[in-house]
């Protein structure tokens, strides 16, 4: 594409990752939060009717957003320096499909099916990737890359209904080892199941609002950023700029793999009243060991990844590089702790984490001489909020640390 038409996608593509990380994970979160807790009550009936109810309210609502996001669609393409406002409009068609695929991820999450739930982690990016470059590589350029973004969101939606049948049809559902009759299962459509499917719901949305502040301030630092770089700096910075982020964005799959495991494994274990802690520790040295490999390796030699994976136009990115793998070891870290608490209702340090994610966004909106100005911004705030995230789980004894009401 070249290194200016590079950092239009990259602000694009960061733009669609946000949208959809934000409707992914908090969906999710929230959808496997409930369908953990069903598991660990051994209440199996609940599950797909409660699955099919917020299916139903998700497709919806994400109906709504396209329209909205079409209605904006000038506006946001005027912010990021773009041309077509038909290419930002067809970002938008990924509302119609994230909100149903982020439901389907979190029930196959919340009955613990890690196998479908590394599908379902591979998948979308294996499709996005091969019809994108497929179609840029036929003439459509930027177009091309963008709908490989929409069509390979599409087949994966199409996966995760697939793999869902069973519950879909609530004929033998297999949240545990034995797979229920079709009388038992039908018997979950009586009156009381749906009437507590109901109340649980009524619940979903009450939750919503910690685990939407704690997804969106993660998605911030790792996917806004790019899309601010693109309104401050020019295409050719912000193309070396999108292309440090990649490397980012592959530390911090790791703790994005750890979590879907942890988190509800954590919630099943809050549910039954048993201890915790290990799976956390378990989760932070997972987490933290090839994280921290990754983050040296980025820091000592990062010409040569940005020169074997992008060619020596990129290599004055190197610096950017060293600074962006030790924020995102840090920020890896955090975002595990994160979880942790959000898995067990304790949402005071998912409101910190949110006044730490604004205050970010001041201070770059302010103080942007520089890309690394924007870096070491990056830096310290994902320090300090790891340093309190750990306090809060570690030292902060039990008894003091009570769930907040939202």
């Amino acid at each position: 594409m070249g290194i200016e038409t590079y950092g239009a996608f990259g602000a694009l593509f960061s733009l669609s990752f946000f949208l959809q990380f934000i409707l992914l994970r908090s969906v999710t979160v929230i959808d496997a939060q409930f369908i953990s807790k069903f598991k660990g009550q051994n209440n199996s009936k609940i599950i797909p009717v409660f699955h099919r109810k917020i299916l139903i309210y998700m497709t919806g609502i994400g109906i709504v957003a396209f329209v909205i996001f079409s209605l904006l669609s000038g506006q946001i393409a005027y912010f990021l320096h773009i041309d077509s406002v038909p290419l930002v409009i067809l970002l938008g068609v990924l509302f119609l499909f994230c909100w149903p695929m982020s439901v389907n991820c979190g029930t196959i999450q919340g009955l613990q099916r890690f196998n479908q739930v590394a599908l379902m982690n591979i998948l979308p990016a294996i499709f996005r990737f091969v019809i994108g470059v497929g179609l840029v590589l036929i003439g459509y350029g930027l177009y091309g890359a963008v709908w490989g973004l929409v069509l390979g969101t599409v087949v994966a939606v199409l996966v995760s209904f697939y793999l869902l049948r069973d519950v879909l049809s609530i004929s033998r559902l297999k949240s545990s080892s034995k797979p229920l009759s079709r009388t038992h299962a039908q018997s979950s459509l009586n009156p009381d199941i749906v009437s507590a499917a109901d109340s649980e719901l009524k619940e979903a949305f009450r939750f919503s609002l910690p685990v939407l502040f704690a997804v969106v301030c993660i998605a911030i630092p790792t996917n806004i950023d790019v899309v601010l770089v693109k309104h401050f700096f020019s295409s050719a910075e912000t193309g070396l700029y999108t292309a440090v982020t990649l490397f980012g964005r592959i530390i911090f799959s790791i703790p994005i793999a750890m979590v879907t495991v942890m988190y509800p494994k954590v919630v099943e274990a809050h549910a039954q009243k048993s201890e915790t802690k290990g799976l956390l520790n378990r989760s932070l040295l997972y987490t933290g060991l090839p994280s921290g490999i990754l983050a040296i390796s980025f820091y000592v030699i990062p010409k040569f990844f940005l020169g074997f994976f992008y060619g020596n136009e990129y290599i004055e990115g190197g610096p950017f590089l060293q600074l962006y793998g030790i924020f995102i070891f840090f920020f890896s870290l955090t975002t595990v702790l994160l979880y942790n608490s959000l898995a067990k209702n304790r949402y005071g340090f998912v409101y910190l984490f949110a006044a730490f994610s604004i205050l970010e966004m001041g201070l770059i909106w302010v103080y942007h001489n520089s890309i690394n100005n924007v870096l070491q911004i990056f830096l310290i705030i994902s320090i300090v909020t790891f340093i309190i995230g750990f306090y809060l789980n570690y030292l902060y004894s039990e008894k003091n640390q009570k769930p907040l009401k939202t």
